[in-house]
């Protein structure tokens, strides 16, 4: 499916990016005090610092504290244990969030099933249906919960671009080339990872289908003496699936390769231009590298979950196609609508 087609389906969704942007904003602040402490600790003074960071001596003036380096320490340690803990906070919540949708997905299945007419839901295969109630609706609720996580990593790179241009938009435009380079080079696999996902999708609905008609014609296979027939279609069933899993997964290691290949070159390129052409002070170089150091990581966890949303996302259009083909197979309508929850209530 489309990124973003299926966004805010997720219970929560906007709590979880305001959580995950408050983070991104605390640990901002609390990287940008390394410059300061750093300045203090070369032995200069914080009035030398350039503009914009000389107005945090106005800050402390303005808090009545003394800008020692125990101090901004102190501010720093807070700072970052305080956007580790909202982030443990975002992370318990998506996490409870796909897990209560892909429950209700699987309710709401269930009770469409039942509901619906005896022609469609004899007309439906068992190992269809059962595979849309465990495997595709777990893989759903995992599909939207990646969505929201790509989201929250590109606000987070936003954050930190933002942070970073402050402290040096010139090392800021640098880094962002390589960003762009970034973007060319991971582009052809995600089309690659759409396509693997419908197969994924497709090989696990043969395998849970032909797992059950199977089973449920066991005693039949073994008068006719077919299991040898059976066991080889299993395993064609089985080969399809490792293969598209395999590749899959293959597909999300190279594209973690790339993004974890460029920053190293990015990094030693930027340390030459900073030193050798720019002049710009060491501590502006440390902090500028220590919001490099957090966006990278970010930008290989964004390619990836989003290579992850395309492989799992075919689920979310599979399991609503069949609870809208469902609910709308209802039967049970009585003259004014009402849909009866038992036979006792019908005839009551």
């Amino acid at each position: 499916m489309r990124f973003l087609s299926t966004f805010g389906a997720l219970p929560g969704t906007w709590l979880n990016l305001f959580l995950m942007v408050l983070s991104g904003i605390t640990e901002g602040f609390g990287l940008t005090l390394f410059i300061p402490l750093l300045h203090l600790m070369s032995g200069q003074a914080l009035v030398d610092l350039p503009y914009p960071f000389s107005k945090i001596v106005d800050i402390f003036e303005y808090l009545e504290l003394s800008a020692t380096p125990i101090i901004l320490l102190v501010l720093i340690a807070g700072l970052t244990l305080s956007s580790l803990a909202i982030g443990y906070v975002q992370k318990k919540m998506l996490v409870q969030a796909r897990h209560l949708y892909s429950l209700e997905l699987r309710n709401q299945l269930f009770r469409g099933i039942l509901r619906s007419t005896w022609e469609y839901a004899s007309g439906r295969s068992h190992g269809s249906i059962v595979n849309y109630l465990t495997t595709e609706s777990s893989r759903a609720g995992t599909a939207l919960s990646y969505e929201v996580m790509a989201v929250s990593a590109l606000l987070q790179i936003a954050l930190y671009m933002a942070f970073s241009t402050v402290v040096s938009w010139h090392l800021m435009a640098v880094a962002a080339c390589f960003g762009v380079l970034a973007y060319i080079l991971v582009r052809p696999f995600t089309r690659i990872a759409k396509a693997l996902g419908e197969r994924v999708n497709e090989a696990n609905k043969n395998l849970t289908f032909y797992s059950l008609e199977y089973l449920k014609s066991l005693k039949l296979l073994k008068v006719l003496f077919k299991e040898e027939k059976a066991a080889e279609e299993i395993g064609k069933c089985n080969d399809d699936l490792y293969s598209a899993m395999y590749l899959s997964e293959l597909t999300t290691t190279r594209v973690y390769f790339i993004v974890q290949a460029l920053p190293i070159v990015m990094l030693t390129i930027i340390i030459g231009i900073s030193h050798e052409i720019l002049n710009i002070p060491t501590s502006i170089i440390l902090v500028f590298l220590l919001f490099m150091a957090r966006i990278a990581p970010r930008v290989a966890q964004f390619q990836q979950i989003f290579q992850s949303y395309h492989m799992t996302s075919p689920a979310v259009r599979a399991v609503n196609e069949m609870i809208d083909t469902s609910e709308a197979a209802q039967e049970g309508m009585n003259s004014d609508g009402k849909v009866f929850d038992s036979i006792a209530e019908a005839i009551g």
